[in-house]
């Protein structure tokens, strides 16, 4: 401590030092203050700055509904506010964001609901972070995002903080022929397969919604996809009228042409597929189309008894149908038509 005093006495010693040299004599005499165990006469550190306060989380009881959608007065409704069908014993999981891992199951009636589920700014990254994966045995798993816009009762874009509704199909077919369709052929998304035994028809396609008596009745699902092309093809030439603007289409025309090239050979099955008495002309078109594309992907036999050929698909119109077939080859593939979209 005697060194340490002498040191002091030396820092103030002659009245011309310099402050920088005070400053660096200071220093010194606080290291040599701490090395001896002395304590430094300097004020006592500050406390630390508490913490900001996090905003509060808002908790909210957050719900929706999971449904078939249907379209048309043959079923009856629509989208859920229009008497959708709803789908009972779905499991609906959180993933990400803080609700992560939460579950539901959705009751009798097709609603879900959580329970003090945290509230969150539509557009803000923690919104973002959370998806609905929707489950359930016999249908198409789906997944949406709880900032995504949704579609209700046949309305676009409509957003909510505290609802979400999500609209199921079923599986389609594992069947090759009807997956090599799917690959092959662009239709208009989104697009649902809805399966309903009491329906009245073997199937038709309504906006976006296909509806079968049976999804494993293969040719009406096809049947009713190739519909779905024809809106696809028809809104890629910036037509919206759906089927009855697809004649008009590049495709359309091609179709006629192939038809009218082939229809001079009395083929028994172009006399079967082939619509006469109604006066909708372009309606016949699409119908006569859609039988051609389903035989094209799921090889079949008419349903005309007694039908002599056996089944009809890719061999048979490339024997007894050549401009057909061409036009088959040339228009019912992917790499056709360019980029997909």
């Amino acid at each position: 401590m005697a060194a340490v005093a002498e040191l002091g006495k030396a820092a103030v010693r002659g009245p011309q030092r310099s402050r920088r040299v005070e400053r660096g004599l200071s220093l010194a005499v606080a290291g040599l203050l701490a090395a001896a165990g002395c304590q430094s006469p300097t004020a006592p550190t500050p406390d630390p700055m508490p913490p900001e306060a996090s905003a509060p989380v808002e908790l909210i009881a957050y719900g929706g509904s999971v449904f078939e959608p249907h379209r048309g007065n043959d079923l009856g409704g629509g989208w859920p506010d229009d008497g959708g069908v709803p789908i009972p014993g779905a499991l609906v999981t959180i993933v990400g964001g803080k609700p992560d891992g939460w579950m539901a199951v959705t009751d009798t009636e097709g609603r879900y609901a959580f329970e003090d589920y945290p509230k969150c700014e539509l557009h803000s990254a923690e919104c973002r972070s959370r998806r609905f994966r929707v489950e359930k045995a016999g249908y198409e798993t789906q997944e949406v995002g709880a900032s995504d816009p949704y579609r209700y009762g046949g309305r676009h874009g409509i957003f909510s903080t505290s609802e979400k509704h999500v609209a199921m199909s079923r599986e389609w077919p594992a069947d090759p022929r009807i997956q090599r369709m799917l690959q092959e052929l662009p239709a208009l998304q989104p697009l649902w397969l809805v399966e309903r035994p009491e329906y009245r028809f073997g199937g038709s396609y309504n906006g976006e919604v296909i509806v079968v008596r049976s999804v494993d009745d293969l040719h009406a699902v096809a049947h009713e996809y190739c519909h779905a092309h024809q809106g696809w093809s028809g809104q890629r030439e910036g037509l919206f009228g759906g089927g009855r603007d697809w004649p008009r289409t590049a495709e359309g025309r091609a179709f006629v042409a192939a038809w009218d090239a082939d229809e001079p050979t009395n083929d028994p099955f172009l006399d079967y597929v082939q619509i006469r008495g109604r006066r909708n002309r372009n309606r016949n078109r699409n119908e006569e189309f859609a039988e051609i594309c389903a035989h094209w992907f799921v090889e079949d036999p008419p349903a005309w008894p007694g039908f002599a050929p056996g089944p009809v698909g890719r061999e048979y119109f490339r024997v007894h149908l050549p401009h057909l077939h061409a036009f088959s080859e040339e228009w019912l593939r992917w790499r056709n038509w360019g980029r997909r979209p």
